[in-house]
């Protein structure tokens, strides 16, 4: 019960904090980019040339699959209206702090750790512009780590392969969403191996040195 008063807390906050950018317009920053950017793809992926998705910014010496997929996704499904882009913009915080409050709720044991761990994150962001605009990678990558580490938790204490194989999953997603992020595959790649170095009766209690 207390779990799930918590997170109802958690994410109303999130939609009255998120709720203002519902009413902001397309931005000379990012947002016509992304539109042409997204058009492009949609050529592209009709004459099955998907490999273009990992060459589009090869010129910048960048590579942003899983960033660039996100805004082709909400351009394909939602069209060019600004409102229905600020409210996935705003579901996708909202996916944050849930993932958030679950992973922090499954390490501790204590769903009030898991509220506390969202509104910090809400409250005392480094970056806020990220809650306003559309363009930045930064929450998509957030989401992406996020799952991640989330399912990395539940495949070690439940031994599951299936949860592991969702966390590579996210985990790549990661890596191909901002290009900063790969300064965290040498630690991803030494906290995946120790699902696989440590016997499995010992697995959960090696939980928090993995993390």
């Amino acid at each position: 019960m207390k779990k799930i008063l918590f997170l109802t807390v958690l994410l109303l906050l999130t939609f009255f904090l998120l709720f203002p950018q519902l009413q902001i317009p397309w931005m000379i920053v990012d947002d016509g980019e992304s539109a042409r950017a997204s058009a492009e793809l949609s050529e592209h992926f009709t004459r099955g040339d998907i490999s273009w998705l990992f060459k589009f910014e090869a010129q910048n010496g960048l590579m942003r699959p899983s960033y660039w997929l996100l805004h082709w996704l909400n351009f394909s499904l939602l069209g060019t209206n600004a409102y229905l882009h600020h409210l996935s913009h705003l579901l996708l915080f909202v996916g944050i702090a849930t993932l958030l409050f679950f992973l922090v709720e499954e390490i501790s044991k204590d769903s009030f750790a898991g509220l506390l761990a969202g509104l910090f994150f809400l409250l005392f962001s480094p970056a806020s512009e990220n809650f306003y605009r559309l363009g930045t990678g930064e929450p998509g990558l957030v989401l992406f780590l996020l799952g991640a580490f989330y399912f990395f938790v539940r495949a070690i204490k439940k031994n599951s392969w299936f949860s592991f194989s969702l966390s590579t999953i996210f985990l790549v997603l990661s890596w191909f969403s901002k290009s900063t992020v790969i300064i965290l595959i040498p630690e991803a790649v030494i906290i995946f191996l120790l699902f696989f170095l440590f016997p499995e009766k010992s697995r959960p209690k090696s939980l928090r040195f993995a993390l």
